[in-house]
């Protein structure tokens, strides 16, 4: 009824006195948002504004208030400010600006898909406002990132990214963060050739300053641990985190932070890995960085799966939940899912492993990204053991054990060799079993790594 009224009165004046009202109600609310930063009330001031005729005005205090709510860990609200103030400017580089602002607010939290739709909107508006192209810009590599997490087209991120490496018209700074992104699609494929491309790039790029230098050692931590250099690979994450807090940036402070839980958790240092993921998560959930606060959670829920503390484990992935509902990338609920299923395997509840995943033998083997696809191939034998599904069984152990061979042998995949050793014992026998194992470590194994602890409780590994 009240809204009625207003509508009532608002209406029976004259224009002129109409807009002034609305400037006095927008400058009343301006003056209190800038107090309190309410993203409600300067959206209500603006709203006034704009209906008094002060577009720039409106436009102005939205993106300021944006600027306050990105600057404070809430994405979600700067979005809906910069939205707002898109609805009423008209120009190509008043387009433009708030569509790269949007983008970096949807960056902290990880809406991928959005993104890539924002993205092109950008690069349209500033083509037509500046007459030229966004080639080598820092959206062209918000770009290339989101045809891995937006499309999960990872062979296309590895064209991309070497495109741009080997531009020497691009920034240093440009070219050292393209063989970061490139290097991390090539080890989500295991791909060695394309990774230790990437790494050879990254060794030529001359590091002109921290930022290049931490982006480079982002590339040698990837590969060098992938490739079982293990100390190598930890000491360029060490610096890299040096390097990041003297930037005082958190996102690459909590991206460097998750670096150096790899190299800990494949040699076995799993209360250090343990603490390094939870200093990860700590920096991304004190900022409101939701997917790296996801990340982190993560790693601390697989660390501690890895020792066996499954309920430390089911803290922090619940921990990660809040988080993970608000990050569209499917990619970041996937091991989340996959522990999950594998602790209630532990448990014995194979109802509610099926809830949790599909386990046909064609789902498992579709994902992409060869750590998922191990997960999941993992659980599907895992779980047809459980249930003595020797058809499911002999569908999935093949592709499982071309993947496990394929890959290094990071500590997080003793889970999966422990799947492949157990499939063989049921199919075959435990001899056959026992002399795979012999063979998979002497081809894969490095001295750093320590047996999983299902290996040893079995009796086919000695603890050391």
């Amino acid at each position: 009824v009240h809204d009625l009224w207003q509508e009532e009165l608002l209406g029976a004046m004259r224009s002129a006195a109409r807009a002034l009202l609305h400037l006095r109600c927008g400058e009343l609310l301006e003056r209190e948002s800038g107090t309190t930063h309410s993203a409600s009330m300067a959206s209500d001031a603006a709203r006034h504004l704009i209906a008094a005729g002060a577009r720039e005005r409106a436009v102005h205090l939205l993106e300021e208030s944006a600027a306050y709510q990105v600057a404070n860990g809430l994405g979600e609200e700067a979005v809906a400010s910069l939205d707002q103030a898109l609805e009423v400017v008209t120009t190509d580089a008043d387009k433009a600006r708030l569509e790269s602002a949007r983008i970096r607010a949807l960056l902290t939290i990880g809406a991928w898909k959005k993104i890539r739709a924002s993205i092109g909107r950008a690069m349209a508006a500033d083509a037509q406002a500046t007459l030229s192209s966004m080639e080598h810009s820092e959206l062209e590599l918000v770009d290339v990132e989101a045809t891995m997490l937006a499309d999960m087209d990872l062979w296309g991120t590895i064209q991309r990214s070497a495109a741009c490496v080997d531009d020497r018209t691009a920034s240093v700074l440009h070219r050292a963060t393209a063989a970061r992104i490139g290097a991390r699609a090539a080890s989500n494929l295991a791909l060695a050739e394309r990774l230790m491309f990437f790494a050879d790039r990254a060794e030529r790029i001359t590091a002109t300053d921290d930022a290049v230098r931490s982006q480079v050692l982002g590339v040698q931590t990837i590969a060098q641990t992938q490739i079982g250099n293990l100390a190598t690979g930890l000491a360029a994450a060490e610096e890299a985190l040096a390097i990041e807090r003297r930037l005082n940036t958190m996102r690459g402070t909590a991206r460097a932070l998750r670096y150096i839980t790899v190299p800990l958790r494949i040699s076995g240092r799993l209360d250090d890995a343990i603490d390094s993921a939870v200093e990860s998560y700590e920096v991304a959930a004190r900022n409101r960085i939701a997917e790296d606060a996801v990340l982190g959670a993560d790693m601390a829920a697989s660390a501690h799966f890895d020792i066996g503390n499954l309920d430390a484990a089911l803290k922090w992935l619940d921990r990660a939940n809040p988080w993970a509902k608000r990050v569209e990338a499917d990619y970041v609920r996937h091991t989340l899912t996959a522990t999950r299923a594998m602790i209630a395997l532990e448990h014995g509840d194979l109802d509610a492993v099926r809830a949790l995943v599909d386990l046909g033998a064609s789902a498992a083997g579709k994902s992409p990204i060869i750590i998922h696809r191990l997960y999941d191939l993992s659980l599907a034998v895992r779980y047809a053991l459980a249930k003595g599904d020797y058809a499911t069984l002999q569908a999935c152990i093949a592709p499982l054990m071309a993947a496990v061979w394929h890959v290094r042998a990071f500590r997080r995949q003793d889970y999966f060799v422990t799947t492949a050793v157990f499939a063989v014992a049921a199919l075959e026998s435990r001899d056959a079993a026992t002399a795979w194992l012999a063979r998979y470590a002497d081809a894969h194994r490095d001295e750093g790594t320590h047996p999983w602890r299902e290996l040893v409780a079995a009796g086919y590994l000695q603890k050391p």
